[in-house]
């Protein structure tokens, strides 16, 4: 871990792709975790995050929403 934040911004970028039922968890466990919106423009499939030192990640749905059940 390092003792003093870089001064390179967004020397990694990482992207999760996860289920249409997914993605509203993932992006509350990465709040919570210390990350901040940066872009919501797409939201809710398709959401900007950074932790502190402004690196950014992606938490994007992979397709489309499953059909409910109790439609036909």
């Amino acid at each position: 871990m390092l003792s003093d934040p870089r001064p390179q911004r967004d020397r990694g970028h990482a992207c999760a792709w996860v289920p249409c039922d997914e993605a509203e968890a993932r992006t509350a466990a990465a709040l919570a975790g210390g990350r901040r919106p940066v872009n919501n423009a797409g939201a809710p499939s398709n959401r900007v995050l950074a932790d502190p030192e402004g690196n950014e990640a992606r938490v994007g749905v992979a397709g489309p929403p499953e059909p409910a059940a109790d439609r036909p």
